[in-house]
């Protein structure tokens, strides 16, 4: 098939799905045409009323421009189409240049764009927004509260002072996606929008967002998500829901999208979703008036960078990821805010309270000196040395089975249970990783399996991480009460057999469960961005009375609302974020006693005799092969109960007590296979000496998989590194030449595409 046959068949397939009448005309017959038909388009009357120029697969359409006006104008039609079957340009050959368009348009947009006004921007602000605002012009059953009127308020007032740019600042659970769906309707309705681009963070959320808009506006306008299908319709398509990373995706695959193509953006998670240079260029590249979600925004404040000595380049790594001057406000100042505090103060929300149940050992990870522990090398003699750990240590530091198991015992103990079936309520635990995350799990089904023998088999807790097949589903199963299947023994009332998941991040920003009770905080969250976000996950109302699928029961049982839902804190956040009103009558958990592996991977390898729980443990006793503890006076009583085991490699490094290729194996064999097969080969390709696999593989991973620990590489921001899987100390501990290839590498073999978080 010729270039030419190629690009006809396309055209032919293209014209169809958006809707033309047309036929071929052969308007020239000269030797650089050979023959070649054009296309004359017809509206529903049967009045030709565009011109397709077509070109063959591989030639620019452009360069048949001033041929098509001559055309055109002997045709008596005012519209240019020119394509090659790939690429598309619209062209009012009466005014202006041809624009880039993403496909063949329909002839709804060539028409419209004859016969439309301009349009009125003062309607923005002149149409009234009451509560009920969609049930009139959309037909729909959304009454807008009182905040959130007051939100769509604010940006009509700020647009008539003449901004284009907004944010709205609001709690979770305050329905932001309910005053995006709002917001949308008031542009596309008073015609300063045809084309709307709404943009979330993460896979899981497109969806989500979809169903939200489809029920706020009762199907009014057509809404769809975009995900890579290259036959997506985008001109029949007025508001596309998608990912940064798919538009990136989209566009580094060739496709341009003209800057004026969408009327509207709006960000939703905007901290998140347009945080970074990748992130921002892609948002400030499209002339459109943009406004931006979010619970938590990022400022200069509360968003340091690695090496920030107050160079200009430090300062614009600053800025761009501060969320105010994303939308060109000062810092503090959103066009609407809209708190938890008042959320809750007026009935929209619930609050939460909190147990402390930290260790010593937590509670100064969680300091600016870190915990400090006196270690002693016995085998080979050496002196004493005190080393300070740090929240970053944690994971690879302080969990073994013991202390996992205790998490597990004291979670149990402490969380609210559901007001009508006396079962724990559902709940989330927040892990410092993904192999933390295995952990936790495990030692929850335990604790279930031995409380409740036959009742879960092993369903109590599941693993919710993105190494995990099928976890965006089990999100979604958790929240409509079907993780697991239902609860056996409460027939009638709808309920997750699975009380908890076990996460790192995937049930963060934008996870909805209404129903949830419980969050167990297992790791430390020094960002009070992701702090604020995890804590948001139990605000939402809801009425227990629901879950009876009987509705002859539910009428005749009274209200069982969501009164409150609690935090267990091992690890004293909410201290740390100055929220200490959350906390009930402090508990007393043990303090650990540093388990190092050798691998970093959480510490379960048991190299010394166990100790029974409840055993203190003495000042100067070997507690694993090569290290023991020091413990001054005022922490010893405390260091109690739990086994840790220590091994000398991984603190002193002067001692090989593991084949680092048998340790390398075993590592891999619990990494993700596409990982793993691409840094089997990144090492036939760049040998790495043995005493720095351990470290490579770690970086090789976080770059795969972790977007924070990517962003805060990418971006030169170091620090940032901290609670994500790569610590700053192991990121230092890789040779500069794989320090510097690796990112590159990564990119080119594993994110060629969209990745989940």
């Amino acid at each position: 098939m010729t270039p030419e046959q190629q690009a006809r068949q396309k055209i032919d397939g293209l014209l169809l799905q958006a809707g033309w009448n047309y036929r071929t005309e052969m308007l020239a017959t000269g030797a650089d045409r050979a023959g070649f038909a054009d296309y004359l388009l017809y509206d529903a009357d049967g009045t030709a009323v565009a011109l397709l120029e077509a070109k063959a697969v591989g030639k620019d359409p452009l360069v048949g421009k001033e041929q098509a006006r001559q055309y055109a104008a002997s045709l008596g039609v005012n519209h240019v189409i020119l394509s090659n079957g790939d690429l598309h340009h619209l062209w009012d050959i009466r005014a202006g240049d041809p624009v880039r368009t993403l496909a063949i348009p329909p002839p709804a947009t060539v028409l419209g764009s004859t016969s439309a006004a301009p349009r009125d921007r003062s309607e923005l602000w002149t149409t009234h927004v009451g509560p009920d605002y969609l049930q009139q012009m959309a037909d729909a059953e959304t009454a807008l509260r009182d905040y959130q009127v007051a939100a769509i308020n604010a940006v009509q007032d700020k647009a008539r002072a003449g901004d284009t740019a907004f944010l709205l600042e609001m709690a979770t659970g305050t329905g932001k996606t309910t005053v995006a769906a709002a917001l949308c309707f008031l542009y596309l309705n008073t015609g300063n929008a045809r084309r709307v681009l709404f943009l979330v963070d993460r896979i899981e959320l497109r969806r989500q967002a979809v169903a939200g808009i489809n029920a706020a506006l009762n199907e009014q306008y057509v809404v769809r998500d975009y995900y890579g299908d290259p036959a997506y319709d985008w001109e029949r398509t007025h508001i596309t829901v998608t990912t940064v990373q798919s538009i990136d995706a989209l566009m580094r695959h060739g496709e341009v999208i003209p800057a004026d193509y969408f009327d509207l953006i709006i960000a939703d998670e905007a901290h998140r979703c347009i945080s970074g240079p990748n992130h921002r260029r892609l948002f400030e590249q499209f002339h459109a008036e943009k406004i931006g979600l979010t619970a938590t925004p990022r400022t200069l404040v509360n968003n340091p960078v690695a090496d920030d000595d107050g160079s200009p380049a430090a300062q614009e790594q600053r800025a761009l990821r501060d969320t105010y001057l994303a939308f060109g406000l000062p810092p503090g100042e959103p066009t609407y805010a809209y708190t938890i505090a008042q959320g809750v103060t007026d009935g929209h929300l619930v609050g939460p309270t909190a147990v402390d149940v930290r260790t010593e050992v937590t509670r100064q990870l969680m300091s600016d000196d870190g915990y400090q522990a006196t270690l002693a090398d016995y085998e080979s003699g050496g002196d004493d040395f005190e080393l300070t750990y740090r929240a970053g240590d944690f994971a690879r530091t302080f969990l073994s089975p013991g202390t996992n198991a205790e998490f597990a015992r004291v979670y149990l103990e402490e969380a609210l249970r559901e007001p009508e079936t006396g079962l724990i309520g559902k709940g989330i635990i927040y892990a410092v990783n993904q192999r933390h995350a295995a952990a936790l799990t495990q030692a929850l089904n335990q604790a279930a399996s031995a409380r409740w023998p036959g009742a879960y088999n092993s369903d109590f807790a599941v693993q919710v991480t993105s190494h995990v097949y099928d976890a965006n589903i089990f999100g979604e199963q958790f929240k409509h009460n079907s993780l697991s299947g239902q609860h056996p023994e409460m027939p009638g009332y709808a309920t997750s057999k699975t009380r908890v998941c076990v996460t790192v991040a995937m049930m963060t920003t934008g996870y909805d469960c209404p129903d949830l009770l419980n969050i167990g905080v297992c790791r430390p969250i020094k960002s009070p961005v992701d702090f604020t976000q995890i804590k948001g996950r139990g605000t939402r109302r809801y009425d227990f009375r629901n879950n009876y699928t009987d509705p002859l029961v539910r009428e005749q049982i009274e209200s069982r609302p969501k009164a409150k839902f609690k935090i267990v804190d091992f690890f004293g956040v909410c201290e740390y974020h100055h929220e200490t009103d959350y906390y009930e009558p402090r508990i007393s958990a043990p303090t650990p006693e540093p388990s190092i592996s050798d691998s970093g991977d959480g510490g379960d390898r048991t190299d010394g005799p166990p100790v029974e729980p409840g055993t203190p443990i003495e000042p100067g006793v070997p507690t694993g092969k090569g290290v023991f503890i020091r413990y001054g006076a005022d922490q010893t009583e405390s260091a109690t109960q739990l086994t840790f085991e220590a091994d000398s490699r991984h603190i002193l490094e002067r001692q090989p007590l593991l084949d680092p290729r048998a340790e390398l194996r075993r590592r891999l064999e619990a990494t993700n296979q596409t990982v793993a097969d691409a840094f089997t080969e990144y090492l036939a390709q760049h040998p790495v000496d043995d005493d720095r696999l351990g470290n490579v593989l770690a970086l090789f991973e976080a770059y795969a998989t972790d977007a924070d620990a990517r962003d805060a590489i990418d971006g030169k921001r170091f620090a940032d590194l901290t609670g994500t899987t790569l610590p700053l100390n192991q990121y230092i501990a890789v040779p500069d030449e794989h320090r510097e290839r690796i990112p590159g590498y990564v990119r080119e073999h594993l994110l060629d595409g969209e990745q989940a978080a």
